[in-house]
């Protein structure tokens, strides 16, 4: 992810000198998590973007694309709960493992 606070014209900018195509629309994609793109490591240098050490481990992302019908069922199943908890209980149970988040 794009450094915070560092403003998203200086940030094109900076990328152009390096990747020439790069714009705004990049950017915008980088930033935002529905999209799943980062910089490359070469990108990330560039910038000036050190890794983040962690001792958590790292979290998978799923995503899926549903027809409508199928997503509003989802929605009335999971009431006032998350989706995110609905999701890892029916996935639990379909594999037959437990939740740990329950």
């Amino acid at each position: 992810m794009a450094k915070k606070g560092s403003g998203g014209a200086p940030t094109v900018e900076r990328m152009k000198e390096k990747f020439p195509k790069f714009s705004k629309v990049a950017l915008c994609m980088v930033n935002n998590p529905e999209y799943g793109i980062d910089f490359s490591e070469e990108a990330k240098r560039h910038l000036g973007i050190k890794k983040k050490r962690t001792r958590k481990p790292e979290k998978k992302r799923l995503t899926v694309r549903v027809p409508d019908e199928l997503y509003d069922a989802v929605k009335q199943m999971a009431g006032d709960g998350s989706y995110q908890e609905l999701i890892e209980r029916i996935i639990a149970d379909a594999i037959g493992g437990k939740n740990d988040s329950a």
